[in-house]
């Protein structure tokens, strides 16, 4: 997911979108959600949020039966 402030973004971008522009707009919610934190300001990007996001979707899905550990920040 490639945000640049000059207005480059994947999520404007015609050629190989990868996310609706309301899974951007997810993404950068839970961003802002932790950058809000000033503890947390600019530590975790939104590659972390997508990767913890498929952990957690893969465990729901599952039920249960597979379980990733996903390194994250301590």
């Amino acid at each position: 997911m490639l945000i640049n402030p000059d207005g480059d973004d994947e999520w404007r971008s015609l050629d190989g979108i990868t996310l609706k522009p309301e899974g951007f707009n997810t993404v950068m919610s839970a961003k802002a959600a932790v950058d809000s934190d000033p503890q947390c300001r600019n530590m975790v990007s939104c590659a972390d949020i997508l990767a913890l996001a498929a952990r957690d979707a893969v465990f729901l899905v599952s039920r249960a039966a597979q379980h990733q550990s996903t390194p994250s920040g301590s």
